[in-house]
């Protein structure tokens, strides 16, 4: 939703092949890794990540995706406008989250201020 948060300092790059890039965010006491899969025009495809995922009291590390199914330009910054999220845990994959922006705002600095 905001290409300009890809700039941040706290996110160490690894190109892995030429349509995508390990993405390491680093902040005190907290790492998060995950991959990220661009298209010939380097679109977003597909964020790839692990993370913990809560079942019956017990949280496990679990696969997840992030897949942007449309795109659209807003306030001069081309945007995914609607995605969703799957899980892939052993007993089987489901979606648990779709969204779809109907309306942005960014300030000076390229933040998004509403959503």
């Amino acid at each position: 939703m905001v290409p300009t948060a890809w700039l941040s300092d706290v996110i160490e790059w690894q190109a892995l092949d030429t349509h995508s890039a390990k993405a390491t965010i680093r902040e005190p006491g907290v790492t998060a890794s995950g991959v990220l899969h661009v298209n010939e025009h380097g679109q977003l495809t597909q964020l790839t990540a692990l993370s913990y995922r809560e079942e019956r009291g017990h949280y496990q590390l679990e696969p997840w995706t992030a897949q942007p199914n449309a795109y659209q330009e807003v306030e001069g910054m081309r945007i995914p406008t609607k995605s969703e999220v799957t899980w892939h845990p052993a007993s089987g994959e489901f979606t648990w989250f779709r969204f779809k922006i109907t309306e942005i705002e960014y300030d000076q600095s390229g933040k998004v201020t509403r959503l």
